[in-house]
């Protein structure tokens, strides 16, 4: 055991990379279990000398709360799918995660100072190191690898609460390490991590957009387009992680639960991004350990993010209804009945009564009387076309 002099998890783990003397290094959390032959298979990759660093597939234990199955859903689209793309088409990883990274020591040992001394905005990052020892050694030039056949597991979340803080914690270290990324010269040597992470930018904006044409096409009442927006919501989500369904089939049960979650996570994102200079563990610090923001500055981001919501909501309905000229459904209704109440007296071109035959005008009273004897205490409302002879043909009276 090393007691480290400097509190904090990337101090501790700089200690650890110094005092290590094998070739291969595991940087583990506490809460991680291995499973049987983890350490012979993980060492597999290193077999190629340019390789620096491994990532490991995981899944969560006792998964016995919402959140767990939600966050079990969450890795496998990361390991399954995210992970995997990156390795085989850019030979690249966004990050391996710090529950279990296995880096080749000469890969890491030089790179300790500017693990523990990153600044953002001028500020110290306490979080984010897997991402930041991810990204050193890329720069470096070594390969980094994703095995699927190796398998850690993790305990999870035991509740949304806890879980949705600990996202927040990861998407603003990703948006720092992006942000820091993007204007560094090594990422644009590896064109699909470039484009992987500018793309991370527009997710969260592209994402939301399919909740609000929903609502737009409820507003439209257009019940087709509403129903296609939702069928594609269930379809597509369900193909996605139709792998982990086929595993665990109980789970379609909760993937309204998922798309919902999915469409919070998007504004989570979008949250982080405006509040990126935030420091803290959030979920792992005592609370008087937490750095403090001040009242203003988390207002203003809350605030902002609304800001941001509504604006897209904003612009998509003005795009789609109003510059277009659309009506809402209770709009449509009331134009329906307008135009029915107009027609109930036949005009020509000129807006002058035609002239009815008696049966015709026998017809029309009865229909009249028996519209004023079922409300004879009622009222009208003249509408905005309405002329006074029209009001007067209305009740039978001879036009001016």
């Amino acid at each position: 055991m090393i007691i480290t002099r400097i509190p904090g998890k990337r101090a501790a783990l700089a200690d650890g990379i110094k005092s290590s003397t094998s070739e291969i290094v595991a940087l583990v959390d506490s809460d991680t279990v291995w499973t049987r032959n983890f350490k012979e298979t993980i060492l597999n990759p290193f077999a190629d000398a340019k390789v620096g660093g491994v990532a490991p597939r995981q899944d969560v234990m006792e998964v016995d709360t919402l959140a767990k199955k939600l966050f079990r859903i969450h890795i496998f689209n990361r390991y399954a799918n995210d992970l995997i793309f990156q390795a085989a088409f850019g030979d690249a990883l966004s990050c391996i995660s710090g529950r279990t990274g296995v880096y080749r020591r000469s890969a890491i040992f030089q790179l300790t100072k500017e693990l523990i001394n990153e600044k953002f905005l001028g500020k110290k990052c306490i979080s984010g190191d897997d991402k930041r020892l991810t990204y050193l050694i890329q720069r470096d030039g070594w390969k980094v690898k994703y095995l699927e056949k190796a398998l850690v597991y993790t305990p999870g979340f035991p509740d949304l609460k806890t879980y949705a803080k600990q996202q927040i914690r990861w998407t603003r270290n990703s948006w720092r390490s992006d942000l820091t990324a993007l204007f560094s010269r090594w990422l644009w040597k590896n064109p699909f991590l470039a484009f992987h992470t500018i793309d991370r930018f527009f997710q969260p904006f592209c994402l939301l957009l399919g909740p609000i044409f929903f609502v737009i096409a409820l507003y439209k009442g257009e019940w087709i387009v509403a129903l296609v927006i939702f069928a594609w919501w269930l379809i597509s989500r369900a193909i996605k992680i139709i792998n982990h369904l086929i595993k665990h089939p109980s789970d379609i049960l909760i993937l309204p639960s998922y798309i919902i979650f999915c469409y919070v996570l998007a504004v989570i994102k979008i949250f982080t991004l405006i509040s990126v200079d935030e420091q803290s563990w959030i979920t792992r610090w005592n609370k008087k350990r937490i750095s403090r923001v001040s009242a203003f500055k988390r207002n203003f981001s809350y605030i902002a993010t609304a800001a941001v919501v509504c604006s897209l909501f904003f612009i998509s309905f003005e795009a789609n209804v109003r510059l277009v000229g659309a009506k809402s459904f209770y709009q449509k209704i009331q134009l329906e009945k307008e135009k029915a109440e107009k027609n109930f007296f036949q005009t020509d071109d000129k807006n002058q009564l035609i002239k009815l035959s008696e049966k015709q005008f026998e017809l029309q009273r009865e229909a009249l009387y028996r519209k004023i004897m079922a409300d004879p205490f009622g009222y009208y409302q003249a509408k905005s076309w309405e002329t006074t002879n029209d009001i007067k043909r209305r009740y039978l009276l001879p036009p001016e």
